[in-house]
C-alpha cells in the first residue's frame, strides 16, 4: 500500500517528467518532435495530467500541485495538519521529475542556442510581452489618434478591416497601416518573400511581427490634414481584406479555422439534438458536423506546417 506521501511525490514527477519532456521534445534542436507546435504540447501535458491522477488517486487523492492542497484546504476539504507533508512530497516529485526530463534531453539542450527555448522547458512566459513596459521594441508605430482626417466613406472599411486584424493577431491594433514606424532591419529579411509588390507594406509587416510575438509599441501621434490625395480608394478594401486573412492565415491559422468550422459544427449538433428528439438521425446533421471536423483539421495541419516552417527560418 502506497503512502500519500510517496503517492503525491510520483504522481507529482510523472506529471513533470512527461509535460516539461514533450515541451522538450517540440522546442529543443534535433528532437523528434522539434517545431510541432502547440497542439503537441497541449495534447501532451493533458495526457501527463491523466496518467498522474490515474496512477496515485487512490493513493493520495492526486493533487500534485501545491495549490491543489492549499485550495482544498482552505475550502475545508482537506486537513491543514497534512498540507505540509503534500506540498514536501510535490516539490520533491517536481525536481526528480525536471532532473529527468533535463537528463534525458541532455544532448538536445547542448545544441540548442536559444536560451528563451532552454527555459521554456522548465518555465512559462507570455507570447507577447508588456511592450510598453519594455525598454527595446522590434518596431514602434507612430499610431493617429483621430480619424478627422479620414474620408467618412473609408471608415467603416477601416473600422472592420482594423478589428479582423486585431482578432487574427490577438491584440488591439490601433494604427493598422501607419507609415511612421520604425522597426529593425534584420527582422524585415525575415518577412521578404510575403511582403506584397503593391500595398499595403505596412498592415503586412505590421501582421506578421505581432502574430509571431515580436515586441510591437504603439506610440499616439498627433497628424495634420493630408496634403494631395490619398492613393487608396474604397474598392481597394477587398484587397486589404485578402492580405490580412493571407498573412493571419500562413502565421496564426487557427485563429481563422476554430470559428469558421464551429458554424458548420454547431448547426450539425443542434440539427442532431433536434434529430434524436425523434429517434432520427437526419444527413444534414451528420454532414454539418463532419463538415465542421474537416474544416477543424485543415486547420490543425497548417497551424502544424506553420510551427514547423518558422522553426526552420528561425
Amino acid at each position: 500500500m502506497m503512502s500519500p506521501f510517496l503517492g503525491e511525490l510520483i504522481g507529482t514527477a510523472i506529471l513533470i517528467l512527461l509535460g516539461n519532456g514533450v515541451v522538450a521534445n517540440v522546442v529543443l534542436k534535433g528532437t523528434k518532435g522539434e517545431g510541432a507546435g502547440w497542439i503537441v504540447i497541449a495534447w501532451g501535458w493533458g495526457m501527463a495530467v491523466f496518467v498522474a491522477v490515474f496512477t496515485v488517486a487512490a493513493f493520495s487523492g492526486a493533487h500534485i500541485n501545491p495549490a491543489v492542497s492549499v485550495a482544498l484546504a482552505v475550502a475545508g476539504k482537506f486537513p491543514w495538519a497534512s498540507v505540509p507533508m503534500y506540498v514536501i512530497a510535490q516539490f520533491l516529485g517536481a525536481m526528480i521529475g525536471t532532473t529527468l526530463v533535463w537528463a534525458m534531453y541532455y544532448d538536445h539542450f547542448g545544441q540548442t542556442e536559444n536560451q528563451d527555448l532552454k527555459l521554456a522547458v522548465f518555465c512559462t512566459g507570455p507570447a507577447i510581452r508588456n511592450t510598453q513596459a519594455a525598454p527595446a521594441c522590434d518596431m514602434v508605430v507612430g499610431a493617429r489618434t483621430k480619424l478627422d482626417n479620414v474620408p467618412w466613406t473609408r471608415r467603416p472599411a477601416k473600422a472592420a478591416l482594423t478589428w479582423l486584424a486585431s482578432y487574427l493577431a490577438e491584440q488591439p491594433i490601433p494604427d493598422l497601416n501607419s507609415g511612421v514606424r520604425v522597426l529593425r532591419k534584420s527582422l524585415v529579411g525575415r518577412f521578404t518573400h510575403i511582403l506584397p509588390s503593391g500595398f499595403s507594406f505596412t498592415t503586412t509587416i505590421t501582421l506578421a511581427m505581432l502574430c509571431n510575438g515580436y515586441h510591437v509599441r504603439f506610440e499616439p501621434i498627433e497628424y495634420r490634414k493630408r496634403i494631395g490625395q490619398s492613393k487608396i480608394r474604397p474598392r481597394n478594401a477587398l484587397q486589404f481584406l485578402i492580405l490580412i486573412i493571407r498573412t493571419a492565415t500562413l502565421f496564426n491559422p487557427l485563429r481563422l479555422f476554430l470559428p469558421l468550422g464551429g458554424v458548420p459544427f454547431g448547426i450539425g449538433g443542434a440539427k442532431l439534438a433536434y434529430d434524436l428528439s425523434g429517434w432520427n438521425v437526419s444527413d444534414g446533421a451528420i454532414m454539418g458536423l463532419l463538415a465542421g471536423l474537416i474544416i477543424w483539421s485543415v486547420g490543425v495541419l497548417a497551424d502544424l506546417t506553420s510551427r514547423t516552417l518558422l522553426g526552420l527560418g528561425r
